[in-house]
């Protein structure tokens, strides 16, 4: 994985920061669209490299690349986001599965992976505490994701989830949406 620590992280030596996990489709993911907001908040970033579509790697990139990080640099206990577009949302769909501590998923351009859509479709909660959310494109050909809302139909009422929808196709979330 490849690690933005922000800018203060050297000088601010007691201070823990949030973490946020990404995943792309392709691999080798980075910021993007979101590297503004996710400075400006002060995120450290864990970008996954070797999880992609195609490859069952993105297990084991997650697993040691969360260990790691949660080890090595000062993150808040129990406030870890992840996100990722099209098959890296479906991936980050699992994490909160392999590893305890995420407070939110941000689905872009697609919502469940496999394991997660076997476990709604037998009705099993999801972890208590982890918000959802969703963005797609109005052109975008996996906004069936979200109209099927297989997730919504297996969450309790009161589950923190929402989806938005932006102009255009199948992308990145537009930098303004994701903040």
């Amino acid at each position: 994985y490849d690690l933005y620590l922000p800018s203060d992280y050297d000088a601010a030596k007691e201070y823990r920061y949030p973490v946020i996990f990404l995943t792309s489709p392709g691999g080798n993911a980075t910021m993007q669209r979101m590297e503004p907001r996710l400075k400006a908040d002060r995120y450290i970033v864990a970008m996954l490299v070797e999880s992609k579509n195609g490859s069952t790697d993105w297990y084991g990139n997650i697993l040691a690349a969360h260990d790691d990080v949660v080890q090595r640099v000062r993150t808040i206990d129990g406030f870890k986001l992840a996100t990722g577009f099209s098959g890296g949302a479906r991936c980050v769909s699992n994490y909160p599965y392999i590893r305890t501590g995420f407070r939110a998923l941000f689905f872009q351009g697609a919502i469940y992976g496999s394991t997660y859509q076997n476990l709604l479709t037998k009705r099993e909660p999801l972890m208590a505490g982890v918000a959802l959310f969703s963005n797609f494109g109005n052109d975008d050909f996996n906004l069936k994701d979200d109209e099927n809302m297989y997730f919504r139909r297996a969450l309790p009422p009161d589950h923190p989830h929402a989806t938005e929808i932006h102009q255009g196709d199948h992308g990145w979330t537009p930098s303004d949406t994701f903040s």
